[in-house]
């Protein structure tokens, strides 16, 4: 087994917590993985933990923002960065947009996209923006196989 300073089976007594966390016994990589298997299995783990609130806590002590990875009290790098309200990577200060004059407008296909970047819920148009780009590549793709075949 891999160890870590971290990692519940070699932390030092101040957090002796972790011998009742759900993770102890399997395998760090698990919690250190990019797969969203991997991933889904760790927060799988982490969801019937006793000690998930002690976990994340200390996880977001020890990280720095920017250095984050790894599951830690069932939240991904991304999860943790939001919940800890740090600046995104663009340098724009967390949930801060772009200038309005510079979106595409809704009812486009980068609209659509926008609104899943921005974990928002897309607006009609945009779902039908999308909707008439999907058709549109499915039928050249058609044609595609059609004049290959």
């Amino acid at each position: 087994m891999t160890t870590s300073p971290q990692h519940p089976d070699t932390l030092p007594n101040a957090l002796a917590w972790a011998k009742r966390a759900a993770c102890l016994g399997y395998e760090l990589e698990l919690f250190f993985t990019e797969s969203l298997t991997g991933v889904q299995l760790a927060k799988g783990i982490c969801a019937g933990c006793p000690v998930s609130e002690q976990c994340l806590t200390e996880g977001m002590r020890a990280e720095q923002a920017g250095s984050r990875y790894g599951i830690y009290g069932g939240l991904t790098p991304k999860e943790r960065t939001k919940l800890a309200g740090d600046k995104p990577k663009t340098g724009r200060p967390a949930g801060q947009r772009r200038p309005r004059e510079r979106l595409s407008p809704c009812g486009t296909d980068a609209a659509y996209r926008r609104h899943l970047r921005w974990d928002e819920e897309p607006c009609k148009a945009c779902r039908a923006a999308n909707a008439e780009r999907l058709r549109k590549q499915t039928k050249r793709q058609a044609e595609r196989s059609a004049k290959a075949g």
